[in-house]
């Protein structure tokens, strides 16, 4: 009788420790939920208040551990990336963040053309036009994608498929700047002068204090 009594109350004791462990991992668990989530209301908030420093560093502690995982951290990585490159001025150390977005989530056009730009900006321009080009492929009608891209073509000399990228993203945004300087710098390269001096009247008339439409107008109506 004795042994049967101890065996219930053994029983029952590694019941109770056994329940009492688990509900102090729950607790732990529920401990560790309400840090993330606090730590990802201070991310948001860092970010819209644009303070940049605190906003790498809550990057950084959100991607420790596996905690949070696919879109949601790719969103955090590819935030980080744009701070390092656009706060920071800082490509080199943007483009693995950038990738590991990509990574996790490959068919965002604004994570490839992010990388791509940045990837021009450090002189890679075949690679930055092929980020670009996946960007596009995604997102056909985005005149930033197209008008960025033209500019990419322009800077490595490809004149010709830099001014059909500018005209392509000029049929969506009939005023987009870039778009315009684009057209018109590779059209005057080419060598077309009446279609140059046309998209850079077109400049003027949206930008009317741009240096690049008055210096490019006066330079071809002069006569020869």
């Amino acid at each position: 009788m004795f042994r049967v009594i101890f065996g219930l109350c053994l029983a029952m004791a590694l019941t109770s420790a056994a329940n009492a462990q688990m509900g102090r991992t729950d607790s732990r668990r529920a401990d560790e939920a309400k840090e993330l989530r606090e730590l990802l209301k201070n991310l948001d908030s860092a970010y819209n208040e644009k303070k940049w420093d605190e906003v790498i560093t809550l990057a950084g502690k959100a991607l420790e551990g596996d905690a949070i995982e696919g879109e949601q951290r790719a969103q955090i990585y590819f935030m980080r990336a744009n701070v390092l490159a656009n706060a920071k001025n800082d490509c080199a150390k943007a483009i693995p963040d950038f990738t590991a977005a990509i990574e996790l989530v490959n068919n965002s056009p604004e994570y490839y053309f992010r990388r791509g730009y940045c990837l021009d900006t450090l002189k890679q321009g075949d690679h930055g036009i092929a980020d670009m080009t996946t960007a596009i492929s995604l997102d056909p009608k985005n005149s930033g994608y197209l008008s960025s891209r033209c500019i990419s073509y322009f800077n490595i000399k490809n004149n010709e498929a830099a001014l059909a990228d500018c005209e392509a993203a000029l049929k969506t945004v009939p005023e987009d700047k870039t778009a315009l300087i684009g057209a018109a710098a590779s059209s005057e390269t080419l060598g077309r002068k009446e279609e140059a001096l046309a998209y850079w009247k077109r400049l003027a008339a949206v930008d009317p204090a741009n240096a690049m439409a008055k210096e490019g107008i006066a330079r071809l109506s002069q006569k020869p």
